[in-house]
């Protein structure tokens, strides 16, 4: 499994079990393309400051999956170009299930062949379903 530290390029990452404080100091040093992080409603102000801090530009959003909401931050590095497949819409989002949630973030943050890590994996399933090349860490 590797390391956040020794990937090249990861042109997508999904935190969805960790918290940002938790693996922050190895984010900072990652080449990454965009970040979407999944936060508690408690945890979204200091999460969004450290991505600040750390030279990411921050959009919030809300996931509305099977009537219920879920906070996350998307970040791109300030001097990094990531992939953005679709003009920015509303910052609420409905899906019926997690499965499609994850798979429009994919599709939307990365190309084909392009590298997708996360935390979580169901979405390097889907990562790779979709043609990425998923990668785990824990």
């Amino acid at each position: 499994m590797p390391s956040l530290k020794n990937v090249k390029r990861t042109e997508l990452l999904i935190i969805s079990e960790k918290k940002y404080s938790d693996i922050r100091e190895n984010i900072i040093e990652m080449n990454i393309g965009s970040v979407y992080i999944q936060t508690s409603l408690e945890n979204l102000s200091a999460t969004r400051s450290d991505l600040i801090l750390d030279n990411f530009t921050t959009r919030l959003f809300v996931a509305r999956i099977k009537g219920e909401n879920y906070f996350f931050i998307y970040g791109k590095k300030k001097a990094n170009k990531g992939t953005f497949n679709e003009h920015c819409k509303n910052t609420v989002y409905e899906y019926d299930d997690w499965n499609s949630f994850y798979s429009h973030i994919v599709k939307v943050s990365s190309n084909e062949n392009e590298s997708v890590m996360s935390d979580n994996k169901r979405i390097v399933s889907i990562s790779n379903k979709l043609q990425r090349k998923g990668e785990y860490y824990e």
